[in-house]
């Protein structure tokens, strides 16, 4: 980590030389906990060649947990190439919550089609928990691409919600309310009110 910190300072190729080692000392940490943290501080000061380097590193972290805390982390710092690498490693996680973090860390960087792709994956093939801190992110990012694909599988995922605690359907809904605004026109919010109050009358 000391290595990393003086690095800026140096001219550039004994800037290159120390950087160089600093990717090898993480490299050898044996901890990976500790390892993706390393790699975290050190991964936005190196050269995009050193950064294909420590995205090997990167994949050679067993824990999924780690692996997807450090990729979620480093994703401002790549070039599109790299990116398209980080894409393709978290569909290979295979926690719905890790990899549902690192999809929604990459996702502002993607072209709208691939963007669409992954926010399906996050919400209706991870099967993330609609109460997960990354729901809210998935529905702001998919807002911002005002909501492609979602009508696709808006039923389906409301038989979801409508299967959930009272509590938390009406939570879930209050949070789609704008998705469902913007598919099916300001009327809808009168509908789900009344569908609210019917709820909270048949089931106190």
């Amino acid at each position: 980590k000391s290595l990393s910190v003086l690095a800026p300072h140096l001219d550039n190729e004994l800037k290159i030389q120390i950087l160089e080692k600093a990717l090898t000392n993480v490299r050898n940490i044996k901890d990976e906990d500790h390892r993706a943290n390393a790699l975290s501080v050190l991964v936005p000061q190196l050269t995009n060649d050193l950064k294909i380097h420590a995205f090997s590193i990167m994949n050679d972290i067993k824990n999924e947990t780690f692996r997807a805390d450090v990729l979620s982390a480093v994703v401002p710092h790549l070039n599109d190439e790299l990116r398209k690498q980080v894409l393709t490693a978290a569909h290979e996680i295979k926690g719905n919550s890790s990899r549902a973090m690192v999809f929604s860390n990459l996702a502002p960087y993607l072209n709208t089609e691939t963007q669409v792709v992954v926010l399906q994956d996050i919400l209706f093939k991870s099967y993330l928990h609609p109460l997960d801190k990354t729901f809210n992110k998935i529905l702001e990012l998919w807002k911002g691409i005002n909501f492609e694909g979602l009508e696709k599988h808006l039923n389906r995922f409301i038989k979801v919600v409508s299967q959930k605690e009272r509590k938390d359907g009406v939570e879930i809904v209050g949070m789609l309310t704008p998705a469902l605004i913007h598919l099916h026109g300001p009327e809808i919010a009168s509908e789900l009110y009344r569908a609210i109050q019917d709820t909270a009358r048949w089931w106190p």
